[in-house]
């Protein structure tokens, strides 16, 4: 399936660029090519961040790789993968407003796939960080602390023991999501859930303590 026909229109500017670019999707292909890329190529990546920073394309650009997975098409990792190498090229691509209260607030009322879940819990960490000016997100807080996301979840907590306080409990419920996701794999790791929660505990502590 060429999913670059379901991509809306305004982003048509990526799919060039996603064609030349998106094929170096490992860290030692990206830093090669970084190494020999021309001031040509580094340009036009430039131009490419300039234009996705400034345009607000994130949320539908989110969507669509909501719709298309980057395991089930190629294309869609060719799009995906590009913004990893602009990343590694140290060109910034993130909407100019992306770290607001009102821009987060957004985020958390985003359903449709894992990437928008991740949108989710990042949304309610970095909404921690603006404690009593993040007063108005407390109801949409509140609602993720029963997102069908567990990562959504354990941020939730955190973000409202941060905002509101009762860091005890919210400390007891992320332990309590913890609980089950505290098995290690053969790489003695946690699964994804397991060190956000772990991550979240350890913030919490501090602050507690």
């Amino acid at each position: 399936m060429d999913v670059f026909t379901e991509l809306p229109s305004d982003l048509h500017y990526l799919i060039g660029p996603a064609e030349k670019f998106g094929c170096n999707q490992f860290d030692d292909q990206i830093a090669d090519f970084l190494d020999r890329a021309t001031e040509s190529e580094m340009d036009e990546l430039a131009a490419v961040a300039e234009r996705f920073r400034l345009s607000g394309h994130s949320h539908e650009f989110d969507a669509f790789l909501d719709r298309f997975p980057i395991t089930d098409h190629q294309q869609s990792a060719q799009l995906y993968f590009l913004f990893g190498v602009i990343d590694a090229a140290g060109f910034d691509f993130c909407d100019p407003d992306w770290n607001t209260v009102e821009s987060h607030m957004e985020s958390l009322q985003r359903f449709g796939g894992y990437r928008l879940a991740s949108k989710r819990a990042h949304a309610a960490r970095f909404l921690a960080d603006f404690g009593n000016d993040a007063n108005a997100a407390v109801p949409l807080l509140k609602t993720a602390c029963s997102d069908g996301d567990e990562r959504v979840r354990v941020w939730a907590h955190y973000a409202l023991a941060k905002i509101e306080g009762d860091v005890e409990f919210h400390i007891g419920a992320i332990r309590n999501i913890f609980s089950s996701h505290s098995d290690l794999d053969e790489f003695d790791c946690y699964d994804e859930v397991g060190m956000e929660a772990e991550a979240a505990l350890e913030l919490l502590t501090e602050c507690a303590g």
